[in-house]
């Protein structure tokens, strides 16, 4: 039998983000630091990603025209005005999304930081690496951007005009064994 199926990475992309900052902020709570950096990074990639996942998203299903010489920060404007959604980059979500997009770009393209500093404490020296993207390497600046990516994608999708549920993965279809009459 035949089944049209649909995934949308977006929704995975954001699972895995919300998993890490779970993660991250359990670890918080539970005075248990080891390796929290690292799943505040997940988090703020994996946020990164979903956004650019919900964004080809939002576009296939709106028949949106991209230029495809359009860098993120073009097509993200053009694709929110698309669906009448307002875009002002001085204000949330649009701020947290391109500051999504820096980091995932800063990470991916990354280029080595040498630099000379004094410590005197582990706080201090904290301090001094907490240069570029590694200043949002906190749960607080890790849940600041995802929830602010989760009400871009709310906004996104309702200005759109996205019906509820048309965003989530599904298999429509079945299986059903053919009784065949038999002779008589």
């Amino acid at each position: 039998m035949g089944f049209r199926i649909k995934m949308n990475p977006h929704n995975t992309l954001f699972n895995i983000a919300f998993y890490h900052l779970r993660t991250a902020e359990d670890k918080v709570q539970d005075d248990t630091p080891d390796g929290l950096t690292l799943d505040c990074v997940s988090c703020i990639v994996f946020t990164a990603f979903a956004v650019e996942a919900l964004l080809n998203f939002v576009a296939k299903e709106t028949d949106y025209k991209e230029n495809p010489g359009d860098k993120f920060p073009r097509r993200l404007k053009s694709l929110c005005e698309s669906v009448g959604m307002e875009y002002d980059a001085g204000r949330q979500p649009v701020q947290s999304i391109q500051r999504l997009q820096a980091i995932r770009n800063a990470l991916a393209h990354g280029k080595p930081y040498h630099s000379v500093s004094e410590a005197s404490s582990k706080a201090e020296l904290d301090a001094a690496m907490k240069y570029g993207w590694r200043s949002d390497c906190t749960p607080e600046a890790a849940r600041r951007l995802f929830d602010n990516a989760k009400a871009f994608k709310k906004q996104l999708l309702d200005c759109s005009k996205i019906p509820p549920g048309q965003e989530l993965d599904c298999a429509i279809g079945g299986w059903a064994e053919v009784q065949r009459p038999t002779a008589p």
